[in-house]
């Protein structure tokens, strides 16, 4: 039996909470970037937009995956997640990516340093290229499913919760049927002789 106690569980809804936000800037912000040449109107509102939407991503991601120093919302401020043995969340996380702790330690350092010199913080000389967030985009699933998985049924707590990944499914398609909607109004919009 996992002992989870009540701020550990304000932790975990709170986790919840940043990287259902995380998901849904990622998944906007990939809609959007790949939409931008067909949206019509003021394409600098379309820039702007997704750029938004990108570093807001970098923002709710270090919030449970950033420093643990300074986050009360990261995943190691859980006493359960302290690797013991062969368990822990570090252990599947590394699996599940297929990284060894040097290759995870540098997307860290890529995703942490972007979001302390550019997107929360502004460092004049910072000049390195947005960082790809294809691995913190899958940790939030990873950790997401531990949670779900190998955590909560072994306390005493109900799960109820939705999976995040189920969650993302669903918001895929909305996403993209409301930038359909767009591109099918803009589209209604021009003239036929146009195309």
């Amino acid at each position: 039996m996992i002992h989870i106690n009540d701020d550990e569980l304000k932790i975990i809804d709170q986790q919840n909470k940043i990287l259902t936000n995380f998901i849904l800037h990622y998944l906007s912000y990939k809609e959007l970037y790949s939409k931008s040449e067909q949206l019509i109107g003021d394409k600098g509102f379309w820039k702007y937009s997704s750029d938004a939407h990108i570093m807001q991503c970098f923002n709710y991601w270090c919030m449970v995956f950033g420093s643990d120093k300074n986050n009360h919302t990261h995943w190691k401020r859980l006493s359960f997640n302290i690797d013991k043995g062969n368990g822990g969340f570090q252990v599947k996380l590394l699996n599940e990516l297929k990284m060894n702790k040097s290759d995870w330690d540098g997307v860290w350092k890529d995703i942490t340093s972007f979001r302390n010199k550019f997107t929360a913080h502004r460092d004049i000389n910072y000049l390195k290229p947005v960082p790809y967030l294809d691995a913190a985009y899958k940790s939030v699933f990873i950790y997401d499913n531990w949670i779900n998985e190998d955590i909560l049924p072994f306390t005493d707590i109900d799960n109820l919760r939705e999976p995040l990944e189920e969650f993302a499914d669903d918001y895929k398609k909305k996403i993209r049927e409301t930038v359909k909607q767009l591109l099918d109004m803009s589209s209604d919009s021009i003239p036929r002789e146009i195309y």
